[in-house]
């Protein structure tokens, strides 16, 4: 976890004076994926190389939302990021407010009030496709030339490749958007998760036999019509669930809901802040001729939940899926294929 948190556009040179170097990285980190985890890791392996502190540099808000730039669905709650971010293994966070000014400056300007603004900073660590400034002018070779004259080195890693596919945010957003929540899951290095908390539905679902936990999401990315087995963690503890997001074609519905039945009894949910996680696809939303027709296909879609977890119980389950954490034997295991070399 980060010594030293700051939140500001400044960040005093009175925190440089306790390393003689400072490796950087930027990027607004959306979703914490394999890629992410590889750019911060290279960055805390070279800050030890150094014997000096790793900083990670980030924005709040997301840089598309105040430039506007097409509609882009953030795949963390504030909070769930907010928890990534304080759990990154790195020694200095810096969440840099993103405001309109901000957005509006030159290439050149952004790197010299913020990248070389601590003049401890020797090597700087970013994605080969890092753009920065007033329309994403500045690249990685303008870094690197401007980084060149104050012997500063730059490191690009370029994607992480899982499965054959290149990790970006992008990708997971897509993945989710066609239901392969497993395939996600890959490219994140554990389940997609849901933040909110369990507000009261129409209570359809309890007459029908299977009660459900409605949750009030706050992730702007949300898997595809359909229905998943989940696990649903309420505080400490985790509950197998299957789960249906859509709009209930059958009985009228309009608006999209998520809703867990859940698999056991986890008491009174009305009000309690849960994260759901999304497992696996069962199918994809539905219209049935009937209720009832719709009770049998929810009662086979709990029975395929059900061995899905005869199969893997949730206690069995990695308990770092649940929680946000640094998988440092994965980054040693992937560390051969970064192919990272330092620019010119």
């Amino acid at each position: 976890m980060p010594q030293e948190i700051i939140v500001g556009w400044v960040r005093k040179a009175a925190v440089s004076t306790q390393a003689s170097a400072e490796v950087l990285t930027i990027g607004s980190f959306d979703g914490f994926h394999r890629g992410h985890q590889a750019l911060i890791g290279y960055t805390v392996e070279r800050a030890r190389a150094l014997g000096g502190r790793s900083v990670l540099m980030t924005f709040e808000p997301h840089p598309a939302k105040v430039v506007g730039r097409g509609v882009v669905r953030l795949l963390q709650a504030p909070e769930q990021r907010s928890a990534w971010l304080e759990h990154a293994p790195v020694d200095v966070l810096w969440v840099v407010p993103f405001t309109p000014a901000l957005a509006r400056l030159e290439p050149d300007a952004f790197l010299e009030q913020y990248v070389f603004q601590v003049g401890t900073v020797r090597e700087v660590v970013v994605g080969t496709d890092f753009r920065f400034g007033v329309r994403r002018r500045g690249d990685v070779g303008l870094l690197a030339r401007m980084a060149r004259v104050r012997r500063v080195r730059v490191w690009a890693l370029p994607p992480v490749s899982v499965g054959g596919e290149a990790c970006r945010s992008s990708e997971v957003r897509r993945r989710l958007g066609t239901g392969d929540v497993e395939g996600a899951a890959r490219l994140l290095g554990r389940p997609y998760a849901l933040a909110g908390v369990v507000q009261a539905g129409e209570g359809l679902g309890r007459q029908i036999g299977f009660p459900t936990a409605n949750l009030n999401w706050r992730n702007e990315g949300l898997p595809a019509s359909g229905v998943y087995v989940t696990v649903l963690r309420v505080g400490e503890r985790r509950w197998p669930s299957v789960t249906n997001v859509g709009r209930r074609p059958t009985v009228g519905g309009r608006h999209l809901q998520v809703e867990a039945h859940v698999l056991g009894d986890p008491g009174d949910l009305y009000g309690r802040e849960v994260e759901l996680f999304f497992l696996r696809r069962i199918r994809a939303e539905q219209s049935f001729a009937s209720v009832e027709a719709l009770r049998r296909q929810i009662e086979a879609d709990v029975e395929m939940a059900r061995r899905f977890f005869t199969d893997r119980p949730v206690e069995a389950l990695p308990t770092d899926w649940f929680r946000p954490t640094w998988d440092w034997a994965w980054y040693e295991a992937h560390r051969p294929d970064l192919r990272v070399e330092p620019l010119p």
